[in-house]
């Protein structure tokens, strides 16, 4: 018969040694997809508050770490998406 004898304590869930497991990811380098990808997955009105708060040069937490030329290229694909979608909104009505 068989018997795992390689690592005895892997399965030893009750164990104390181990670090806990955070919720949060570490801090992860910008990514302008990632980015681009939140917002959208929050719905219109805030990639708009989004296009006011690059257009102002105010902060906003999804633009954390984004240098100028990401809030830039930022801008310019919600714009572009958002028109897409007002379009294909007003052909539908």
């Amino acid at each position: 018969m068989w018997r795992m004898t390689a690592w005895p304590d892997a399965y030893d869930f009750n164990r104390t040694d181990r670090k806990p497991m955070t919720r949060n990811p570490p801090h992860l380098p910008f990514s302008f997809d990632t980015c681009l990808e939140r917002i959208c997955q929050q719905g219109c009105k805030r990639a708009y508050q989004i296009i006011e708060h690059i257009e102002r040069g105010e902060h906003a937490p999804e633009l954390a770490g984004a240098t100028p030329a990401h809030r830039e290229q930022l801008l310019e694909e919600l714009r572009m998406l958002l028109s897409v979608y007002e379009r294909s909104a007003t052909a539908k009505a």
